[in-house]
């Protein structure tokens, strides 16, 4: 059974106490928020359709251009289209907008992939097929008399950010320098899971689901074998994916150990039910070197060791650490060639560096460019702050709110592999943090989610509003 399409955040009247975490709503303002805040949860190769965007409704202004424009929303809510893709793929099938006069469409920029023209009284609510990949950005054509609502942003640092080309794109343009300004349009995609690749939305375009049916071998003249252990009241195992014809995708580590000979380890594993070959490859620069051919069984995994060139060898010891890029090329019977790539850390190991979180080697201060600071010192999260725009369900407002680590839950531990998490549950006042992440090399990634339920002013009764937002980030030590 396919899981239903779903949108998390806060019910707008919900009473003040209750927690967000995964609910389902009916009417999110905006939905994208709480997408980060899943990720804390649940796990990321999530089956269901999401919402991305601004929940069409009344707006008091709105996005017009003599002849005809090209408009896109490039961030929404802290995040941008890729933050909310499922493996850096998806297909938009259904998008809504507030629109009136001139013809309308929605188009995926750099791609022929575009829905039909419409004439908008109003609203718009069309159901389409388009697929979008991580890189591309999602935006509306406009004729000769069209407008779109807009909304400005409520604080002047808001992240959302609208793009706009005048006169349109022409199809299959990518986006080039355009203007920008600060706020969102009225307009809202859902994007459904596109597991095997074939430009279907899975759960209501893609009759197989996102798992293609694999037609049963012919049994012959004397029938099928006998099951030798039949269970037909047991559950069944989910059979593993096969592999697009587009080629497979492997995930990659961002860290990897080497010893002081230069011999790199690779763990890679097959999450398919087809066998792999292909070579993998370490780059530093664009100088080769380490290259071996690698073979995975189904559903399979091993680890891979390549010995670096002398010159990379020299680098690793002299720093400890050296940046490579790697790449493995591989596929299945059947299936194209595809690369996957990915940017690792290689960290020489030693008998005496004892491999846990206490040794120092993730100590330090992490930072990104938008303000957010980290701190670990002696392998514990010291503090974790920073600022954010939140948005409110039952002012319909958005603000900016500095959050912290307010509370008096202890502080967390950076496990072994470098990960860590922590929330507030104890004694944080009016607004709440949760957050978790990891530490590989000098750079720290993870999600948070800030709630904020602080007094409505002005309305003659004791009333809370309830203000949330969620967000990927990654620091740099």
């Amino acid at each position: 059974m396919r899981s239903p399409g779903r949108t998390f955040g806060e019910v707008p009247d919900a009473t003040p106490g209750c927690r967000a975490y995964g609910r389902r709503v009916r009417r999110p303002v905006p939905v994208l928020l709480a997408v980060p805040a899943l990720a804390l949860s649940l796990p990321s190769a999530a089956g269901a359709a999401i919402t991305w965007g601004s929940d069409p409704g009344s707006t008091g202004e709105s996005v017009t251009c003599p002849g005809s424009c090209t408009v896109a929303q490039a961030r929404s809510a802290n995040q941008d289209l890729a933050d909310v893709l499922y493996d850096g793929r998806g297909v938009v099938t259904r998008w809504r907008a507030t629109a009136t006069g001139g013809q309308v469409r929605l188009r995926a920029l750099g791609g022929a992939d575009a829905g039909d023209w419409v004439a908008p009284g109003g609203t718009v609510d069309q159901a389409v097929r388009i697929p979008v990949r991580a890189g591309q950005l999602v935006g509306l054509d406009l004729r000769d008399g069209a407008e779109v609502g807009f909304q400005a942003p409520f604080v002047p640092d808001d992240a959302e950010v609208v793009h706009q080309w005048t006169p349109a794109l022409p199809d299959g343009a990518g986006p080039e320098s355009a203007a920008a300004r600060r706020g969102s349009l009225a307009l809202a995609l859902t994007i459904e899971p596109d597991a095997d690749g074939d430009g279907l939305g899975d759960e209501t375009q893609d009759p197989d689901g996102g798992r293609p049916t694999v037609p049963p071998p012919d049994p012959g003249p004397d029938g099928p074998p006998a099951d030798p252990d039949p269970t037909p009241d047991g559950p069944k195992a989910e059979p593993a994916p096969r592999v697009p014809k587009g080629g497979p995708r492997l995930a990659l580590p961002r860290t990897l150990s080497a010893t002081r000979s230069g011999v790199v380890s690779l763990t890679i594993a097959n999450p398919y039910g087809q066998a792999l070959r292909g070579t993998v490859a370490l780059r530093q620069g664009k100088r080769r070197v380490a290259q071996a051919k690698l073979a995975l069984g189904a559903e399979g995994g091993r680890t891979v060791k390549l010995r670096l060139s002398s010159a990379a060898r020299r680098t690793l010891v002299r720093r400890g650490r050296l940046s490579l890029r790697v790449e493995i090329r591989a596929k299945a019977s059947g299936t194209k060639t595809r690369a996957s790539v990915r940017t690792a850390t290689a960290r020489r190991t030693s008998a005496s560096s004892g491999g846990g979180a206490t040794g120092g080697g993730l100590d330090g201060t992490y930072r990104s460019s938008d303000g957010q600071v980290l701190v670990i010192r002696d392998g514990v999260v010291q503090s974790f702050n920073g600022s954010l725009t939140l948005y409110c369900t039952r002012s319909k407002r958005q603000k900016l709110v500095s959050y912290s680590m307010i509370g008096d839950d202890p502080k967390p531990k950076v496990s072994g592999d470098g990960r860590f998490a922590w929330e507030a549950t104890r004694n944080y006042g009016f607004q709440k943090l949760k957050f978790d992440g990891r530490v590989a090399g000098d750079t720290a990634t993870g999600n948070l989610v800030v709630e904020d339920r602080s007094p409505l002013l002005g309305t003659g009764r004791i009333e809370f509003d309830y203000c949330f937002a969620g967000k990927q980030w990654s620091l740099k030590r």
